[in-house]
């Protein structure tokens, strides 16, 4: 092989490289608008797999059946023709969560009438959305019908302290920004970097990672109890 074709082989491979590395942790045109990353490498990939081998998880902890139960879709229902329904899917993955541990909020699955009826409790508008405030009204309502208590707590202090100590207690957490609401399951530190794990309450994949620090969350806690 000539001097010549060797250089130019190294300068090829020394480019994928390149290439490689810098989209590990490259975010979307809309993820960079939401002024958060989801890491793409952790898209779609086996949780236990989704560190890469040189990282360093220094803290993590999930719910129980964070990734067992059965998680909904906007586009499974008749109002993501409207969008901003993040708010309703939110709360029907938070009731069947809920469902998972074995609080019997609803028989079967989930289905468009019950989806009607969740948009109805928590005042649903197709063009804006809906308040992170009324998300509590259908939970507590499906918990009250079923014979349950419900409660939530507002974030006021240390967002991230709070988040922490509630999904060790075991409640999953509401995360919101003016763009759109993820349910929270679990959290990691990697690299030093603060991270949740969400259902993404979003067309496309159920689950991912995103970074906490600089994402400007509005935050509670759910519980449901005897």
């Amino acid at each position: 092989m000539s001097k010549k074709i060797l250089s130019l082989s190294l300068i090829v491979i020394t480019l994928c490289s390149v290439i490689i590395t810098s989209n590990v942790y490259a975010a979307t045109e809309n993820e960079k608008q939401e002024t958060f990353l989801v890491n793409e490498i952790d898209r779609s990939v086996n949780l236990k797999n989704s560190a890469l081998p040189t990282s360093n998880i220094t803290s993590q902890y999930f719910l129980l059946y964070y990734d067992n139960f059965r998680v909904y879709n906007p586009t499974e229902f008749s109002q993501f023709q409207y969008g901003n329904n993040c708010g309703i899917t939110f709360v029907a993955n938070v009731l069947s969560y809920f469902k998972r541990l074995g609080f019997n909020l609803y028989s079967g699955e989930i289905t468009q009438a019950m989806y009607d009826d969740i948009a109805s409790l928590i005042n649903y508008n197709p063009s804006e959305g809906t308040r992170v405030y009324k998300l509590f009204n259908a939970i507590e309502t499906y918990a009250k019908r079923a014979g349950y208590k419900a409660e939530t707590t507002d974030y006021l202090l240390d967002l991230w302290s709070d988040v922490t100590r509630d999904i060790k207690l075991g409640y999953p957490v509401l995360a919101a920004n003016k763009e759109h609401g993820y349910m929270v399951v679990g959290y990691r530190i990697i690299d030093g970097v603060k991270q949740l794990y969400v259902v993404t309450n979003k067309e496309g994949a159920n689950y991912g990672w995103i970074n906490f620090d600089g994402a400007n969350f509005q935050m509670r806690s759910y519980n449901i109890t005897y």
